[in-house]
């Protein structure tokens, strides 16, 4: 997505799965998430409904799908770890 507009993709629309994409939401750099599988356009269409006007897909791959993020300092899990290797962690700071 770039400027609100969704962008054709290499990757079809009716795949399922998990997604997950850097987003820019009211000026606000985030990483949003889908908590069940559905279709990829679905995820797309989702993010502009919800106003997010930049997203970068980040493809994570068949069983890298562990997420998880802190809050108050207790780790809230979204996905469970799948196996021992999970790599390409983006992390925000205050």
């Amino acid at each position: 997505m770039h400027k609100g507009e969704v962008l054709k993709t290499y990757r079809k629309n009716n795949s399922k799965n998990c997604f997950r994409a850097l987003c820019n939401h009211n000026d606000r750099l985030c990483i949003i998430e889908s908590d069940t599988i559905l279709l990829f356009g679905e995820f797309k269409n989702l993010l502009k409904e919800y106003g997010v006007t930049d997203a970068i897909y980040l493809d994570m791959g068949k069983g890298w799908n562990h997420a998880w993020y802190r809050e108050e300092g207790e780790v809230v899990e979204l996905h469970p770890k799948t196996h021992p290797y999970c790599t390409n962690w983006i992390t925000f700071y205050k």
